[in-house]
């Protein structure tokens, strides 16, 4: 697999990364993300809180999908055509796969960060399957800094 990403901050923080996946499946994605990052410090810097609300939308092609579909109706074995209601999709057309929504809160301190996020997620009309669904993740980090500065 191969990665490319290019970041400008001005009032946003925007990104857009291009991914390439080698093999068989030769899929390729692009990702386009805004985010902005709001700060509290507290206490001459040592104890921050942040949040970082995040926009991202995620196109692609669905070769690997194909290919777990394939594996999976055929017991692993890897060959054979796909599940009949999924033979009229195109695999490597490229589109629309989701639209993330993301809400981080942090808590930092000399050497370790805390973090929890909610994610919402819309497939696109793309994806392989429920399109059009939403999906809701809640996020859990933690990171310890061993030199002492996060």
């Amino acid at each position: 697999m191969a990665s490319l990403t290019f970041n400008y901050e001005h009032v946003l923080n925007t990104s857009i990364s291009v991914d390439y996946s080698f093999g068989k499946q030769q899929d390729f994605f692009v990702s386009l993300s805004n985010s902005k990052e709001f700060r509290l410090n507290t206490d001459r810097d040592r104890h921050i809180f942040a949040s970082t609300p995040q926009v991202t939308i995620v196109a692609g092609t669905q070769q690997f999908y194909e290919t777990y579909l394939v594996e999976r109706k055929n017991n692993g074995k890897g060959k054979g055509a796909p599940p009949s209601r999924e033979e009229s999709r195109s695999y490597d057309q490229f589109g629309v796969l989701s639209y993330n929504f993301k809400l981080p809160l942090s808590y930092n301190r000399a050497s370790y960060l805390v973090e929890a996020a909610y994610q919402l997620s819309l497939l696109g009309n793309n994806a392989s399957e429920r399109a059009g669904r939403t999906n809701s993740f809640l996020l859990w980090g933690f990171i310890i800094n061993f030199n002492g500065a996060v």
